[in-house]
């Protein structure tokens, strides 16, 4: 025992945080909502002014309800709000899983797959975020910052698993501590165990033991993909190329996780987590309600909302999809329904539906290239290149006249039309800046 505390166990085959075989029975036993902290308040603080006659101090609390206090947004306004800030992050979340696979397939065939291959980015605001910032606060608070100072457990690379046992990657031989050890380390780590049992999700069961959540102190805005797809349900084994083909193909179809877009009953728990998610935002209070729209604000000057160009990249990444393998039949050629109206391609030719082929050829996209046999690996080539082609659009990264189509006839920037989500914001805002 250190302090108290107890000794590293040496791991000789430690199991990293990695997906198991594809979840073939789920068990669905939601996490409750955890309930808000109340907000504190204010104490009184002595004034050395003099006290204010009654008359007065009316005139000074009638100027200072004037000033200072505004509306809440209404109730409809803030729950369809919510409900669009949710709904919109788990489509980034899903996006970003989405590109991480892409990313790891093409290193685990090349052989070269590392563990940073492995993680993805987590959206503040998705229902694995809402969470997630629960897990990460916990980690950084006392009394387990301090266990972890005392037991020598290097935050930067460490994955903590719901069964209690805490496990370090960063040394040159992975190490693990048994949280349950002593009644003083379990309750040390009692409430980063609660939160990493939560990020579990309503998918695992007796045949789908859950992976460790993995966290990273110097970026603690990222996790393992491993961790993310659990929570969600999505089926994917991090080390097999097919599988991951198949989620990506899931994950682009639905433009989210399939659990929260099917009408399985087994998937009601993890769209029960989804509303918990959204329901804290509308009870947000004046001041994080306030930083959460700050966070939608132009950042460096790139717009924190995707142009209608970039949309349409989106929805061609999307038709691309399709052409996976195990996705199923499709139309031919492949259609694009619903182009966004403020894209270049929409203002031109005066269409919101049009062929994949004739939009990529308007933006001088190349379609993904084709091989042939007797070529060698020549499906293999054709897979890669479907991939890295549906990678680079689905990133807005493609359409390389898009920027010369924006351009008006006078040589001005078109500015295009805000997004469903952007006009929400501006009226959360505007809800809010009436003066009562």
């Amino acid at each position: 025992m250190i302090n108290g505390l107890p000794q590293p166990i040496i791991a000789p085959t430690p199991q990293p945080a990695e997906p198991t075989p594809p979840l073939n029975q789920r068990e669905h036993t939601p996490n409750p909502p955890s309930t808000p902290n109340p907000p504190i308040q204010d104490q009184a603080k002595p004034s050395d002014q003099p006290p204010a006659a009654p008359g007065a101090l009316n005139s000074l609390l009638r100027l200072r309800l004037r000033l200072d206090k505004q509306n809440p947004p209404s109730t409809t306004l803030m729950h369809t709000f919510a409900d669009a800030v949710v709904k919109h992050a788990d489509h980034e979340q899903a996006n970003s899983v989405a590109r991480s696979l892409m990313d790891l397939r093409q290193a685990v065939d090349s052989g070269t797959p590392t563990r940073w291959d492995k993680i993805a980015n987590v959206m503040p605001e998705s229902t694995f975020g809402r969470l997630w910032a629960k897990f990460a606060k916990a980690v950084e608070s006392e009394p387990f910052k301090s266990y972890a100072e005392k037991n020598n457990i290097n935050l930067n690379d460490m994955v903590v698993h719901p069964n209690g046992t805490i496990t370090n990657f960063s040394g040159k031989q992975p190490r693990t501590w048994d949280a349950n050890a002593s009644a003083e380390s379990k309750a040390a780590t009692a409430a980063v165990i609660a939160a990493a049992k939560d990020l579990v999700g309503p998918y695992q069961d007796a045949l789908n033991p859950p992976v460790g959540i993995g966290y990273l102190a110097y970026e603690s805005d990222v996790t393992s993909i491993a961790t993310i797809a659990q929570f969600y349900g999505l089926p994917v084994d991090t080390t097999n190329s097919d599988s991951m083909t198949a989620a990506i193909g899931q994950l682009l179809r639905e433009q989210t996780f399939p659990s929260l877009s099917s009408n399985d009953p087994r998937d009601t728990p993890i769209k029960q987590l989804q509303q918990a998610a959204v329901q804290r935002i509308e009870q947000l209070e004046e001041e994080p309600l306030n930083a959460l729209l700050a966070t939608f604000e132009p950042k460096g000057g790139v717009p924190r909302f995707n142009t209608p160009d970039e949309a349409l990249q989106a929805l061609c990444a999307q038709a691309l999809a399709k052409l996976l393998p195990g996705m199923g039949k499709h139309e031919s050629p492949l259609m694009l329904d619903n182009i966004p109206e403020g894209s270049s391609f929409s203002r031109i030719h005066k269409k919101t539906k049009a062929t994949l082929e004739e939009v990529m050829d308007f933006y001088k996209e190349s379609m993904p290239a084709q091989h042939q046999a007797p070529e060698h690996q020549w499906e293999k080539k054709n897979l890669d290149s479907l991939l890295n082609k549906i990678r680079q659009l689905n990133s807005g990264l493609g359409f390389p006249s898009a920027f010369d189509h924006q351009v008006s006839l006078f040589g001005q920037r078109y500015k295009a039309p805000p997004s469903p989500l952007e006009k929400l914001v501006h009226a959360v805002k505007e809800s809010k800046s009436k003066p009562q």
